[in-house]
């Protein structure tokens, strides 16, 4: 198993993996995006070095942490988690080792601080993130689902700015 960057030429891969993902019943917010996009999405990270990494299995890629920058104006310096692991491959280690990787990176590119969002109800990924000092920003919000289910909502964040 290896940890290594996002490149276009995993696009299918990565697009495989987020299908996956997404089909795992009622707790996700919509389809994954088209091919086309993964494949433009991939080639901006790759072409713009952002932190950005796959986690392959036997040359299958089986999950993938990035930190997409923010698209406000005057938050060049924040950026959104996303982290995808195969549901084979879940508490094995590879989210933890993905997150040190996406966010040492993150540090290099000048990044000072991370967002997410989580299902409330996923004590898993809460704790993981808690362990690299995610802190809970607001509230939890309730939104309902596609699928008509009403769950709570937890945005995180991680300030990786330097100390003064």
């Amino acid at each position: 198993m290896t940890i290594q960057r996002v490149h276009p030429a995993y696009a299918e891969g990565f697009y495989a993996l987020w299908q996956t993902v997404s089909e795992q019943g009622d707790d996700v917010i919509g389809p994954p995006p088209s091919l086309e996009k993964v494949k433009r999405v991939l080639t901006l990270h790759s072409e713009k070095t952002a932190p950005s990494f796959i986690y392959l299995k036997d040359g299958a890629l089986v999950a993938s942490a990035e930190v997409f920058p923010s698209p406000k104006a005057g938050e060049e310096k924040q950026g959104i988690l996303g982290v995808q692991v195969h549901p084979d491959y879940r508490r094995r280690g590879i989210a933890k080792q993905l997150l040190n990787a996406v966010l040492v990176d993150c540090q290099r590119y000048g990044i000072e601080q991370v967002d997410l969002t989580v299902y409330q109800h996923n004590a898993g990924a809460i704790r993981l993130y808690q362990q690299f000092g995610f802190q809970p920003r607001e509230a939890p919000q309730t939104i309902t689902l596609p699928s008509g289910r009403a769950v709570l909502n937890q945005t995180m964040t991680l300030s990786l700015a330097p100390s003064r």
